[in-house]
């Protein structure tokens, strides 16, 4: 004769809870940032060129042209770096590439 499984105990249910209520809360988390991200972002001055390019898909020359490198070697400097170098205003240099990034917005992919 077998004798009736022990219930878990108390330790591992309160664990179990807690997963699943941090798991809920996350998933809820990436919900709301999803249906709230209207999927417009802003160009910052940490970002390299090389990043810039990427993610906003501005072509190279535009980018060669606003900060002034070599076309064929965006540099890895940060866009306040290369502003700062050549005596220029961040906030003008950001304006400038965020016009080039919503100008190529829907470019796309």
């Amino acid at each position: 004769m077998t004798s009736p499984r022990s219930p878990a105990p108390l330790s591992l249910r309160l664990l179990f809870w807690l997963c699943l209520a941090l798991g809920l809360i996350f998933a809820g988390d990436a919900v709301w940032r999803i249906l709230a991200d209207d999927g417009r972002r802003s160009v910052e001055d940490w970002m390299s060129p090389r990043h810039v390019m990427a993610v906003f898909h501005v072509p190279e020359a535009d980018m060669a042209r606003i900060l002034g490198f070599p076309p064929g070697a965006p540099p890895f400097a940060s866009i306040r770096d290369l502003a700062q170098a050549q005596g220029r205003s961040v906030a003008d240099v950001l304006a400038e590439i965020q016009t080039a990034a919503d100008a190529n917005a829907g470019d796309a992919p």
